[in-house]
């Protein structure tokens, strides 16, 4: 009787491992992440690709998937205007439901969620909108983002120094800050006495001021569209 010969397939090498992982959705690396030990550990180590990220103080949206992170009240003070938030404890509703409570704080329990999805030279393909950084962030280094789109809603110049440092400004095609009219000229004259210009204005970006139309003061219209030119001109953007 003949010998039957098997086939085996030749596991993947290393690199080839990584070229097809970073290509997955999100939903296949975590089904991957549980199912296949062997591949557990490359998987943690690389960095995802999002279409939109949404990040605020205490929010945090990837693709359709939401988390909101909130303190939890005391219930014993009879003053309710004298409540206290019980320490080491949060609520988060998730987009799968919830609340669920930890035993973290809400800032602990934000920081392990978004350093699970977000690690460094993660890819966001459509849209990164940010109106406040998370204080975690504020003092992290040697950490970027491939962003494609940008969109700003910061309301302090300590926000925007800080995004300034966590992108990847090479993969920028657009940016748009979306502000008030005093705020523009607030970040204009704040830029106008830093020692270096942003990197914002070494980008080959398309930059867009979006002002928010229900706090525009007619009057400040001629000052802002000067200060915008000038601004824009002196760092080589238009």
């Amino acid at each position: 009787m003949e010998n039957s010969v098997f086939l085996r397939s030749k596991p993947l090498s290393y690199d080839a491992s990584k070229s097809v992982l970073k290509s997955l959705s999100l939903e296949a690396r975590e089904q991957i992440q549980t199912r296949i030990p062997s591949l557990r550990t490359i998987n943690s180590l690389l960095p995802f690709h999002f279409d939109t990220v949404s990040i605020e103080s205490d929010d945090l949206k990837i693709n359709d998937r939401k988390w909101k992170f909130r303190p939890v009240w005391s219930q014993e003070q009879p003053d309710w205007l004298n409540l206290q938030t019980i320490p080491n404890i949060c609520d988060v509703r998730m987009y799968s439901g919830g609340p669920y409570r930890f035993n973290k704080s809400p800032e602990e329990m934000y920081q392990q969620i978004f350093d699970s999805y977000l690690r460094k030279n993660t890819v966001i393909r459509g849209l990164l909108r940010v109106y406040e950084i998370p204080s975690f962030l504020k003092n992290r280094k040697d950490w970027t983002m491939k962003v494609v789109n940008l969109e700003l809603r910061c309301r302090s110049m300590e926000d925007y120094e800080c995004l300034v440092e966590m992108v990847d400004w090479k993969t920028v095609e657009s940016v748009t800050i979306v502000v008030t009219t005093d705020e523009i000229l607030e970040i204009f004259e704040k830029m106008e006495v830093m020692d270096k210009p942003p990197k914002i204005g070494s980008c080959d970006a398309q930059l867009v001021f979006s002002l928010d139309f229900e706090q525009f003061h007619k009057e400040s219209f001629f000052i802002l569209a000067n200060r915008a030119g000038a601004y824009l001109a002196s760092n080589s953007i238009l």
